[in-house]
């Protein structure tokens, strides 16, 4: 299981959301260790933030099981920028990006997000990250930005991908 998550604003309140969604995740993984579902999981964390928040505070969420097995990855997307899966090829770095549909956690009405699958291959990666690093700004004040961050992973060395390199 990875799971990465923003919670809206700053400080403490934030954090306490933070750490519920945290919480609940733990619990969770230890309750259902191989069997977990990540409809449960969704529905765990939308639970916790929607207490703590209260309505105030919402999280982005993407969580995703890698089954190495099966040479897959499954996820869902309440809300999260979507991670890319790199693939390096003869030619260049492919990017997939692992594009989910779900309503940020603790916003509106409980939804159940739709569970995705996609292939791995070996060599693949996969880049999670934050808005805030699309987001960040030069010191000319323009953002990082999305096409920015494809345009770098798309330049990644294919027979070195690692998650050092990136």
């Amino acid at each position: 299981l990875v799971a990465i998550g923003d919670a809206t604003g700053h400080g403490v309140a934030s954090a306490m959301v933070t750490a519920a969604a945290i919480g609940a995740c733990d619990v969770l993984v230890r309750k259902s260790g191989k069997d977990l579902q990540l409809t449960e999981l969704t529905a765990a964390l939308d639970t916790a933030v929607r207490r703590v928040g209260g309505g105030q505070l919402a999280m982005t969420c993407f969580a995703a099981v890698l089954d190495p097995d099966a040479y897959e990855i499954r996820f869902v997307s309440c809300g999260h920028t979507a991670p890319y899966l790199c693939r390096p090829t003869d030619k260049a770095v492919e990017l997939h990006a692992l594009v989910g549909r779900g309503n940020p956690l603790g916003s509106g009405v409980p939804s159940v997000p739709r569970v995705l699958q996609r292939s791995l291959q070996a060599g693949d990666l996969v880049v999670w990250y934050t808005d805030g690093v699309i987001e960040a700004k030069d010191p000319a004040g323009a953002p990082f930005g999305d096409r920015r961050l494809q345009h770098l992973l798309k330049r990644l060395e294919k027979k070195k991908l690692s998650p050092k390199q990136v």
